[in-house]
Formats: C-alpha cells, structure tokens, sequence
C-alpha cells in the first residue's frame, strides 16, 4: 500500500506528501472527515511512509520499516482506539509512558487515536499537556468524525486535515476494481447508501448481514401500519443490535433512507433519486399512504431519534417510541 493506491482525497494527500518532501511534518494532526472515508487508511499511510528508510515523499515498501508495518510489527508505530466507547486517561498514560523513549529503530514515533471524540474529559486533558511540550521524535494523529467533540485547545495545537466524502465515481472504481460480479442494481444502491464512504461501501459489498438487516426492516416499515406493540419489539431483538453506536446509526439511516424515497416519489417523482431502488415498485404502491407534510415530520423525527441515540438512551425504548409515532401518521 502506497499513496498512489489511495482512491480520491488528492488535495490532502498532497499536502502531506509535501510535508515529507520538505521535511517540515508537524508534531500533531487532527484528521477530520466523515465516517469511513480513509482517515485512517491515510494515517497509517502517512506514518509508513513518515519512518520510510527511503526518504521519499512516499512509503517504498520493501525497506525494513515498510515490512514491520505491513506485518504489523513495527515497534514505533501504535494505533490507540475506544474500548467499550471511551478512550479514558488510562489509555492516553501508557501512550505517555511510551513515549517517553526515544524511537527503537526509527526517525519518528508515531501515534494515531482513531475515534477521538471519544475521549474522556481526563484523557483529553491529560493529552493536552502531551501536546504542549511534545518530544521532538513524536507525531500524533488523532482522527474523528465530529470535530465540535474535540476540546478546542487540542483542536488549537493540531494541523487540521480535513476529508470530504468522495465522489460516486469515486467509489465506483474502488468498488469495480474490488468486485466485478456486483449487479447493476445492487451496485447503484451500494453507491446511493454508502453516501460517499468507502468504508461503508466495503462493508455492503462484502457483509451480507447488513443486507439482511435491512430487508428485515424495510419489509417491516412497508407494513408498519398493522404492526403491533410486541411486533415491533420483537424487530429490535432480532437485529440484535447491542451497544454497537455505529449499528444503531447504520439502523437510523435505513429508515430515514425508506421514507426520503417516498417523500421524492410523492413530492418530486424522480424515480432516478431514489436510494432504496429495488424496492421502487412497492414504494410507489405505499406512497399514496403519506401526505407530503408528514414524510417531512417523519424524517425530522429520525434525525431528532438518531441524535437522541447517540448519547447514553435506552436505545431500544427510543427507536420503539419513533416507529410508534411514525405509526401514528399513516393516512
């Protein structure tokens, strides 16, 4: 893996390719962009080809550096990441105490804190005082998907990297050159819902469950109108969706996706928009079902629903009470 093998983000590759060239890489960086675009592929990327033997402006990849971190074994590179959806100060002591020696066999260490946000008030300002006299030899990249949750002094002393979601022909390539036994249909539908990630593209293309879960409750949204209290229940607990944030927001965007269909097909009528496209022929049947106002309140509650989830809830209790409601507004 090299830069010229990432797929899109080319202003910010540059950048960092620059920034090897001129020997000028910064201490600190935060990585911000959308889920599952390449911040952290990119990172790592940046960190091999940071402790290259070949000083290049990328990573050669058969120096001894390049093999250690391609088997996973180089001992001055570490990825930190949430344990049960916290990075608490425990974690960032030992990252300390760790760099606190000097690099064994390279020019740099380097750290990279995946999901940032995450971080408890403690850690985060136990980092803080890290990122004030940090040790020549140290560079930090801490990456997220929601910059408004990194305290402002650690967001003041990083080099911001923004990320963009990348285009659909974009992840067409990367998707074609994956796969090219993916029908034409189930293709489209993976370009519309991974919304320009090419970590959830992967997962559609690769994760059967997450098509399965999904025909399981969009075959239950078509019929929600003669669901009952323990129906939809029960949907909940054969999902199986534990604690797992990033599954609960997977679930929220299947519905807000099955009910923006039916707001372009009722109000607009452009069947090219439509993201859910092999169910298209039963939408057009149920659409009749909702007015055009209530899809707009229903798909405000699936937002309001999906922020409500995202912090300490009783996630089941919540996505229940939004189901009912959405329920309540059936023609």
């Amino acid at each position: 893996m090299a830069f010229q093998d990432v797929i899109g983000h080319n202003t910010v590759v540059n950048l960092l390719k620059r920034a090897l060239v001129n020997q000028r890489v910064n201490h600190a960086y935060l990585f911000v962009g959308p889920e599952g675009v390449g911040k952290e592929l990119i990172a790592v990327q940046f960190a091999k080809a940071i402790n290259c033997l070949k000083d290049t402006d990328d990573s050669c990849g058969g120096c001894r550096s390049c093999r250690k971190f391609a088997s996973g074994n180089h001992p001055d590179f570490q990825i930190i990441r949430p344990a049960e959806n916290s990075i608490g100060i425990e974690e960032i002591r030992a990252l300390q105490k760790d760099m606190v020696y000097k690099p064994y066999e390279s020019s740099r260490k380097i750290y990279i804190i995946d999901d940032a946000e995450m971080m408890t008030p403690e850690g985060a300002n136990s980092l803080l005082k890290t990122l004030e006299e940090p040790p020549e030899y140290a560079v930090l990249i801490l990456i997220t998907a929601q910059k408004d949750s990194i305290l402002p002094t650690l967001i003041s002393r990083c080099q911001l990297i923004q990320f963009s979601k990348l285009s659909q022909e974009e992840l067409r390539t990367f998707l074609q050159n994956q796969s090219t036994d993916v029908e034409d249909l189930k293709l489209e539908e993976i370009l519309q819902l991974a919304e320009g990630s090419i970590g959830q593209a992967f997962k559609l293309l690769e994760d059967g469950q997450i098509w399965d879960d999904r025909k399981l409750l969009l075959d239950f949204l078509f019929k929600l109108g003669d669901k009952t209290n323990l129906e939809i229940y029960e949907l909940l607990q054969n999902l199986n969706l534990g604690k797992d944030l990033r599954q609960w927001d997977r679930l929220l965007r299947i519905v807000k996706t099955f009910y923006r269909d039916l707001m372009i097909l009722k109000t607009m009528d452009e069947p090219d928009l439509v993201i859910n496209r092999s169910y298209f022929a039963d939408m057009q049947q149920i659409k009749s079902q909702y007015s055009g106002e209530d899809l707009e309140k229903v798909i405000k509650l699936i937002e309001r629903t999906n922020n409500v989830i995202m912090t300490n809830v009783d996630r089941e209790l919540a996505f229940e009470v939004m189901l009912h409601k959405i329920k309540a507004r059936r023609m």
